[in-house]
């Protein structure tokens, strides 16, 4: 990801264009610097100066995967109000920077010059340092500072990639774990569904059985009432005589009977009963 060149410009200076270059402007500058090198991306939104400007006013978003000390030297660097960012002193006495920039025995510090003094030019001291910028930082130390401050960023930078390789790597095996755990899941599911679909089954043929049995058991009774009436019609129907003499007289068991007529009917009811035999 590519960082527009405003975005170097710290937010002050797009709300108020007239502003002349400070220290704590180039304190900015750095820190956008550092911040890209370490994670190959803006700190702020940037598709417009409006947008950037927006943003710069929100806090600071910082990798979780950084040392402390570089996070709290960010989160100094990159203050949107100027008064509230990190001062080259500030910046150097961070744990950071500390063995990156040094002063040199002998070499005048910026806080023991008197800035009211006046130039050959006529130019006060302190207005030509806000035109130097980086005046405070002895030119001298700066060939050795950089180096060392290239080679904390390369270390920093590694640092980073090494924990983000780990980080994806562990992310892997987690979603790895996760899918072989669902698959494991969703084989058990199946197993417990077509089990429950072979206990109804047999549920269903069981209610089944049972209803056919019970139907059968009605059929039973019904039929075994109709014989028992039957059998109690035929019974009711059957008289049982003694014949005496078929020609003569017969003796009945009801009462008897001794006409011509009684005979024909003890004849009569004799055949019914030994069709019903």
């Amino acid at each position: 990801m590519k960082i527009d060149p405003y975005i170097y410009t710290a937010p002050e200076k797009w709300i108020n264009p007239q502003m002349p270059l400070t220290m704590a402007s180039d304190i900015w500058s750095l820190g956008i610097v550092i911040y890209y090198l370490l994670t190959k991306k803006s700190p702020f939104l940037q598709s417009t100066p409006q947008e950037f400007i927006t943003s710069a006013y929100q806090p600071l978003v910082v990798p979780q995967n950084i040392s402390p000390e570089l996070a709290g030297l960010l989160f100094g660097m990159l203050q949107p109000l100027p008064d509230q960012r990190l001062n080259v002193a500030q910046v150097l006495q961070n744990q950071y920077f500390a063995k990156s920039f040094f002063q040199i025995p002998g070499a005048p510090k910026m806080q023991q010059i008197n800035t009211t003094m006046q130039t050959d030019w006529n130019i006060p001291i302190k207005r030509l340092l806000g035109f130097l910028g980086r005046a405070d930082i002895d030119p001298r130390a700066m060939d050795g500072s950089i180096a060392l401050l290239n080679s904390q960023i390369v270390q920093e930078q590694q640092k980073f990639q090494n924990s983000e390789k780990a980080r994806i790597q562990a992310e892997k095996e987690r979603d790895t774990a996760i899918l072989a755990q669902n698959a494991a899941q969703d084989d058990n599911k199946r197993l417990l569904e077509d089990l429950q679909a072979l206990l109804q089954s047999k549920d269903d043929d069981q209610r089944k059985l049972n209803t056919e049995i019970t139907q059968l058991r009605e059929n039973i009774k019904v039929l075994q009432s109709k014989l028992k009436d039957q059998k109690s019609e035929l019974d009711s129907d059957v008289i049982t005589f003694q014949v005496v003499d078929m020609d003569k007289s017969v003796n009945v068991a009801a009462g008897g009977a001794r006409t011509e007529t009684d005979v024909q009917l003890c004849k009569v009811n004799v055949a019914v009963e030994e069709n019903v035999e």
